[in-house]
């Protein structure tokens, strides 16, 4: 039994969460040294295992409870504490911020208070969730590249961007918070 605990734990797909959680050191590291080709590098590096896990979990039938928090926490902190910076330092205007922010923290509060009175409802993404991670993390990248590139081709993109992330970041809360609703009110 110990040994089928071990493999449950060190799945491909877990694995691959709990490096973009120490990518995001490794970017806040090179980002605060002027490093930014290699932070642009290890951004993308996230952006791509994001997609990766998830999709390794269904093909390899690895979907575990752990990787089911792994991921979605790997996600909140890596979106998090790179938009902070990038608010810290105007590379975002602070009403996307606002917007990006306040749907993380909608949406976990709103998984953590279901978990809490519904302790036997198994929880999915949502195709909304996936599409606003998208866009947040491609806004991120470019956002970072735009600092290397410092192209106007990048900027007119970006501000762009600002506008459909955060109209899916919205369109995502408004989502989420209705399944919310509908899976509290399961008996």
């Amino acid at each position: 039994m110990e040994k089928n605990k071990y493999n449950y734990f060190f799945t491909l797909p877990n694995i691959i969460s709990f490096l973009r959680l120490i990518s995001v050191i490794i970017f806040l590291l090179l980002f605060y040294c002027g490093k930014i080709y290699s932070a642009i590098i290890i951004l993308i590096f996230s952006a791509i295992t994001d997609l990766l896990d998830g999709f390794l979990a269904r093909v390899l039938n690895q979907q575990t409870p752990i990787g089911s928090f792994l991921d979605p926490l790997a996600d909140k902190i890596l979106i998090i504490t790179t938009f902070t910076i990038f608010m810290i330092k105007n590379y975002i205007p602070w009403w996307f911020f606002s917007i990006v922010i306040f749907r993380e923290i909608l949406v976990s509060s709103g998984w953590v208070i279901v978990y809490q009175y519904k302790t036997t409802v198994t929880t999915k993404p949502r195709f909304s969730g996936k599409i606003s991670i998208f866009f947040q993390m491609t806004t991120m990248v470019l956002v970072i590249l735009n600092l290397y590139f410092k192209s106007y081709l990048i900027l007119n993109l970006i501000e762009k961007l600002f506008l459909i992330t955060s109209f899916l970041a919205v369109f995502s809360m408004i989502d989420y918070t209705l399944y919310a609703r509908k899976i509290y009110r399961k008996k």
